[in-house]
């Protein structure tokens, strides 16, 4: 599952969990560095109830969606974003509630983590996936914009 721009920010593991417990099968949750520290709590609740979610986490070391929006619509002042924004190591705090955890930082890399997470057994895990900070979700519908006027890329910086 995804919160793919559509959902409350944080509510990828929560959902996760739901899921997981009606299913009692392995989930996979996409997200978001961002995302995920508005509900890190919840790795211990993923831990004390062995949930089988396997959470990948897209780090790009800022809120990468509203990063987005400040650059494309207020001349990249990142504030609250990237400027005066900290994350902890995802792959520590994992580990220090008892997950399993592994980070891929090159391309070469993914298929082996990607290996690792469903080769582990059925229980939570982790995998910090690193990505470009300046990298854009795209394409993108603008705010208030029907679904069939996606935004293509814009200019690279």
């Amino acid at each position: 599952i995804t919160g793919g721009g559509m959902m409350a920010r944080g509510c990828g593991v929560p959902a996760a969990s739901g899921v997981a417990h009606s299913q009692r099968a392995p989930v996979l949750l996409l997200c978001g560095d961002g995302g995920l520290q508005c509900a890190i709590q919840e790795l211990d609740v993923l831990r004390e109830a062995r949930l089988p979610i396997k959470l990948v986490v897209f780090n790009n070391r800022s809120h990468g969606a509203v990063r987005q929006f400040q650059d494309l619509l207020f001349e990249g002042r990142h504030s609250g974003t990237v400027d005066g924004y900290g994350a902890p190591e995802f792959t520590e705090v994992a580990r220090a509630y008892g997950l399993e955890a592994r980070q891929v930082e090159t391309p070469e890399e993914v298929d082996a983590g990607i290996a690792a997470l469903w080769g582990a057994p059925v229980a939570p895990m982790l995998l910090e996936v690193m990505i470009d900070p300046a990298a854009d979700a795209v394409p993108e519908v603008p705010m208030g914009a029907p679904l069939n006027r996606m935004r293509p890329p814009h200019p690279p910086r």
